[in-house]
């Protein structure tokens, strides 16, 4: 036992709703902000205050933690716009970093993903691209071909993909693949002299797209605005949107969450893919392969739900078996478990993607209770056992828990509540307890002492901000939107900081 080398004790500092919690490490505050923020204005703070966290935590934390941490939350968990922030910002920590070409080539999952570091990047008032990053873009355009670089090519906004392949140089590869182009206005516009007497040559699509020859016509965006200008006649016009949405839907051409997003256009253009529709949403390796999150089916429902017939009855129903498949590697535990979910007001803050925390919240409670047959506590200014019905759709229970509304944060009001021992308590939150007197831990060693048990304390951090409410012990911290998150929680009983070792650990650089 160490005599004078203590552990070393977390710090109670004031949450941002002035109450005492525990001060988070750098490095758990950047990741639990990376797996939970879309930049949006939050409850507690603004999309500009949560970019100051990031650039506050990279001050502190291993440049290369940061990078991997950004690159799992951008392809394991899905999350874009703060991953390009922080791209961005770890800029001024790479310089020399062996790593750092191949963090710029990894973060990069889509074409615009290079596009919006660069143009965060600039914002900043950055002047030229330091040469890790042109040299880890120009390897991730060797990944795309001719269709993505004409999909993401943005010649309308500040910095285009013709502005990124100019910057950075990318060396054009087989992969990039080929398009076929008139030989004599080739030659015109770039000067070139063909040595041949062909009408049409094959170039690089990379040639393509910076001579102006690459152009969306294979999207299914541009399918379907051809199909809206090709004729006056609304019939007609009715008709070819029809036919396209069918070819969109049974090749795969429309993506998993292109689709999701216009359910409520199918229906409406295209009834008779309805069945098409259904079938492509609630395939097992198009769910596993989105990266959607579990909540985004939730947002689907609200707005099919507003058409009111059969047919969007047809697609709740497969939407509810989409969500169902989604979520299918929850893990089931042995034991006792209550599932604590919060539905304080600051978990409906609104931003541009909406009450996320709820949504996210309530998705999560639901699968979790329902697939443990847990007891379910909703908490607020006071809490209460909500009985619910196992046979429910995870959809049915997630709308019903988001229905409620309980006011302030007090945790102390379910420690109060608990009425038995358990073995695990699941708190889904956005972990900013106020209007109660002590500190959550106090509550906690209370509820332990009063039942002589030591449960597991699964702190689900739904807002990533600066503080948790529970600290040592056998406290699991987790967060993120995706259900990928329930694959830490089956190792979270094994290894307490399974989200920080899952990073460091898995992820190559």
């Amino acid at each position: 036992m160490a005599k004078f080398n203590e552990t070393k004790k977390a710090t109670l500092v004031e949450n941002y709703s002035g109450t005492k919690a525990y001060q988070k490490s750098n490095e758990l505050e950047l990741v639990t902000i990376l797996l939970t923020s879309f930049i949006d204005d939050q409850f507690y703070r603004n999309g500009n205050d949560t970019i100051n966290r990031i650039s506050k935590c990279l001050e502190s934390v291993d440049p290369i933690f940061a990078a991997k941490a950004a690159i799992f939350a951008r392809n394991e968990f899905g999350m874009r716009s703060v991953t390009h922030v922080l791209a961005a910002e770890l800029a001024k920590y790479t310089s020399g970093k062996s790593w750092a070409k191949e963090f710029y080539n990894k973060i990069v999952h889509r074409p615009d993903d290079m596009l919006e570091i660069v143009s965060f990047y600039f914002n900043k008032g950055n002047k030229s691209l330091p040469n890790s990053m042109k040299k880890g873009f120009a390897k991730a355009f060797q990944r795309f071909d001719g269709y993505q670089l004409a999909k993401y090519k943005n010649a309308d906004k500040s910095v285009s993909l013709v502005d990124l392949v100019n910057m950075v140089h990318p060396k054009p590869i087989a992969k990039n693949g080929y398009v076929s182009v008139n030989a004599s206005e080739y030659s015109k516009k770039t000067g070139k002299v063909i040595p041949t007497s062909a009408e049409t040559i094959e170039i690089n699509s990379l040639d393509a797209l910076v001579n102006g020859f690459l152009k969306s016509e294979g999207t299914w965006e541009a399918e379907l605005s051809n199909a809206g200008q090709m004729t006056s006649d609304e019939s007609q016009k009715a008709e070819l949107k029809n036919k396209v949405w069918k070819d969109l839907i049974s090749t795969k051409k429309i993506g998993y969450f292109a689709a999701l997003r216009n359910l409520r256009n199918v229906i409406e253009q295209s009834p008779e893919s309805v069945d098409l529709i259904c079938s492509f949403i609630t395939d097992q390796n198009s769910i596993k392969k989105s990266l959607v999150f579990p909540f985004r089916y939730m947002t689907a429902a609200e707005e099919v739900s507003k058409i009111g017939n059969s047919l969007s009855r047809k697609v709740n129903a497969a939407l509810e078996q989409a969500i169902e498949i989604s979520c299918s590697n929850v893990p089931k535990f042995d034991g006792e478990t209550c599932v604590i979910f919060d539905r304080s007001g600051s978990m409906n803050s609104m931003g541009s993607h909406g009450s996320i925390p709820t949504k996210v919240g309530s998705v999560f409670a639901a699968i979790l209770a329902k697939v443990n047959n847990a007891d379910l506590v909703l908490f607020g200014t006071d809490a209460r056992y909500e009985n619910y019905n196992t046979t429910d759709s995870v959809k049915t229970l997630s709308e019903n828990f988001s229905r409620i509304n309980l006011g302030n944060t007090k945790f102390q009001k379910f420690f109060e509540l608990l009425n038995k021992k358990y073995d695990r308590l699941i708190i889904l939150s956005d972990g900013e307890a106020n209007g109660q007197l002590r500190a959550s831990q106090t509550y906690l060693s209370q509820y332990r002492n009063k039942y002589n048990c030591d449960p597991w304390v699964y702190n689900f951090d739904l807002a990533g901000y600066p503080t948790v409410q529970f600290n040592g012990g056998k406290v699991i911290n987790l967060a993120g939107f995706s259900e990928k998150v329930f694959n830490l929680m089956k190792a979270a009983e094994e290894d307490q900081n399974v989200l920080i070792n899952n990073i460091r650990n898995t992820v190559e650089l």
